[in-house]
């Protein structure tokens, strides 16, 4: 009998669950990342007001957004809402 099959077998097996594991995290990562809606701002609309309707913080739609002032949002503008 061989003795460097099963050698081998772990070798594969090893690179076998690493691939598994770096895809399953990369699938999962990139569905996390996708989770959020895309909003149009209407008139009379306001961050907290979106927020609240949404369920998230003012502070994570800034952020998803990269607005610096809370006074800054335009009829018509499109917002990332973070899921």
């Amino acid at each position: 009998m061989n003795n460097s099959y099963p050698w081998r077998l772990s070798v594969i097996g090893k690179i076998a669950i690493t691939f598994i594991l770096f895809f399953s995290t990369t699938v999962f990562a990139s569905a996390d990342a996708q989770a959020g809606i895309w909003y149009h701002v209407r008139k009379g609309d306001t961050l907290s007001g979106i927020a609240k309707e949404y369920r998230v913080s003012q502070k994570s739609i800034r952020n998803a957004n990269k607005i610096q002032s809370v006074n800054l949002l335009s009829i018509g503008q499109k917002l990332y809402i973070p899921g």
